[in-house]
């Protein structure tokens, strides 16, 4: 019997940006890993959890670890722009990558100016972020998530285009169509504790136009 194909019925919206965003392979990408005993780390962490009360993890000690790495070496802290042209960025901001729906789909928590933050106060920020985005408040969010959700198929890559140009390139901010200036940070810090994966290896997001991810 021949195999036979339907469309895919509730795909959320992140799985259809992602189907829309990325083209065939053309350009190069180089990964790097480094192994580091995280065992001083780890009982820093449970310390601060005992002194704070907070809900302090993995994922905020490497934010904050990027945005001082950052901080400290501001010539990687810029953004591809029209067709190639780098420009410095004023601040370190991040990008962090939120599972939500129940894991079914994906957002992301920007935190910005995060060179300037200590720990906490990213874990502080981290969680409003995450809180909101999570229970619908968010209302950018909210918004391009609807009408992502509502878009033919067909209709989404041109639309994620045009969003890339109007965001990224011109930097225009049009929050109520869900449209925010500059939507991502370059750096991401994602939340790999949620996946059976020690080493995964993320394509980069072309929204980034980042010449470094993390």
């Amino acid at each position: 019997m021949a195999t036979t194909f339907s469309p895919l019925a509730g795909a959320s919206p992140f799985r259809r940006i992602a189907a829309s965003m990325w083209s065939r392979p053309s350009d190069p990408t180089i990964y790097g890993f480094l192994d580091v005993d995280v065992t001083t780390t780890l009982e820093h962490i449970q310390a601060l959890r005992r002194e704070t009360g907070k809900h302090i993890t993995m994922t905020h000690v490497v934010a904050r670890a990027v945005a001082a790495a950052f901080e400290e070496h501001p010539e990687l802290n810029a953004k591809v722009r029209f067709w190639g042209r780098l420009e410095q960025r004023s601040t370190v901001d991040l990008t962090i990558s939120v599972s939500t729906q129940d894991g079914k789909d994906l957002s992301a928590a920007r935190i910005d100016d995060a060179g300037t933050m200590s720990l906490l106060e990213i874990v502080e920020e981290v969680g409003s972020n995450v809180a909101q985005t999570r229970a619908g408040e968010d209302e950018t969010y909210e918004r391009s998530r609807n009408t992502l959700a509502t878009l033919p198929w067909w209709m989404v890559r041109p639309v994620l285009w045009l969003t890339d140009i109007v965001s990224n390139e011109f930097q225009l901010h049009f929050p109520t169509l869900g449209c925010p200036g500059i939507p991502l940070a370059p750096r991401s810090s994602p939340m790999w504790a949620c996946l059976a994966s020690t080493r995964p290896l993320r394509p980069s997001c072309p929204w980034g136009d980042a010449p470094c991810c993390c």
